[in-house]
């Protein structure tokens, strides 16, 4: 998941004369730092048809890797966002024993006590 939230889109320059940076300063910088400048995000021409079976499931015992990185990493831990000891900027999103791993932002590290990514 990601995404950005605005709490007062008013505030916004929208005719670019107080911050000098253009109209829309505040939605440009969204736009570019969703990846969303290209333009590319659009829907598909028609609706893609509903999902009627469940997909197959791997056989399992508990915990091991359900996504990518660590064998096993989540076994035995309750759901949460846990650091990875070998790279301050990686953690790992635990859910029902699978392990997902995930990356700061350049420049930023896991902090374990908010769960989030932190300057260091």
């Amino acid at each position: 998941f990601g995404g950005a939230m605005v709490w007062a889109l008013d505030m916004d320059d929208f005719t670019g004369e107080f911050c000098k940076e253009g109209k829309y300063p505040l939605i440009s910088s969204l736009k570019k730092g969703l990846g969303l400048q290209s333009g590319e995000c659009v829907p598909p021409a028609e609706p893609l048809p509903p999902i009627t079976e469940a997909p197959p499931t791997t056989s399992g015992g508990s915990g091991g890797s359900g996504g990518s990185g660590g064998s096993g990493f989540c076994a035995g831990k309750p759901n949460g966002l846990y650091a990875d000891p070998d790279n301050s900027r990686n953690f790992y999103s635990c859910l029902n024993g699978q392990a997902f791993l995930q990356s700061c932002e350049q420049g930023l590290v896991f902090d374990p006590a908010c769960s989030c990514c932190n300057w260091p």
